[in-house]
């Protein structure tokens, strides 16, 4: 749906597509500077039981990873992406259409 790989999945959008790897560069900032992977996501969405008892800025900082990744998803698996990709699809069928019916 969002991409011309074979492996088009969620994991391969949202994590390892060439295409939308400049979105997820903002997530390095909280993740030691690397990109984000399938096992950040427990670690960024869920809050920790002691939540209260970190630090201010520690919670500042998750938070801000957080909505970090929410936009991130957003972004990547918004319907531009979408309409893009499948204008694309709609136009390479059409074509092979034309060149079938030029065969006969």
């Amino acid at each position: 749906m969002y991409c011309r790989n074979t492996d088009d999945t969620a994991e391969h959008t949202i994590f390892h597509c060439p295409h939308r790897e400049n979105h997820r560069e903002v997530i390095r900032l909280f993740i030691n500077g690397r990109l984000p992977l399938p096992e950040d996501v427990c670690d960024i969405m869920c809050d920790l039981e002691d939540w209260h008892e970190l630090d201010v800025n520690i919670q500042g900082a998750s938070k801000s990873a957080r909505n970090a990744f929410v936009n991130m998803i957003d972004i990547v698996m918004s319907r531009p992406h979408l309409r893009q990709y499948t204008t694309s699809r709609h136009k390479t069928s059409a074509y092979h259409a034309m060149l079938t019916d030029q065969s006969k």
